[in-house]
């Protein structure tokens, strides 16, 4: 059972892992430390805000469930994860066709079954 202590602390590391770009300092006038190492170290325009999206995906490769993405980056619904990186949840149409092509086979459907409309078969 997760407790209430729990969640803070989940979400405690998930927000050290996941910067907000204003604890770095890189918004316009900001200073900090962000802007000069990124640019020192080649990588810019790298943002902080880059890092979620890197987090997420690396979260989606490890077999994070959306609910689980949704937790760890503070989102309120699994709608903004599915919208947003849907695309990188990998062979879950291929996962799906497969299982149909299961219970179909199962139920003794071919995959080469005529399709009727439904006119032909009330008219």
């Amino acid at each position: 059972m997760i407790t209430c202590a729990d969640t803070r602390q989940r979400k405690a590391i998930s927000y050290s892992v996941l910067p907000r770009a204003d604890r770095f300092g890189s918004r316009v006038g900001g200073g900090g430390f962000w802007k000069p190492a990124v640019e020192a170290s080649g990588l810019s325009p790298l943002r902080p805000h880059d890092l979620r999206h890197t987090a997420v995906a690396l979260w989606i490769a490890a077999g994070a469930t959306p609910r689980e993405i949704a937790t760890r980056a503070g989102h309120t619904s699994v709608v903004t994860v599915l919208d947003r990186y849907g695309h990188l949840f990998p062979d879950s149409e291929q996962k799906v066709n497969a299982a149909l092509d299961v219970l179909a086979k199962d139920a003794g459907i071919s995959r080469s079954a005529q399709v009727v409309s439904i006119r032909e078969v009330y008219s």
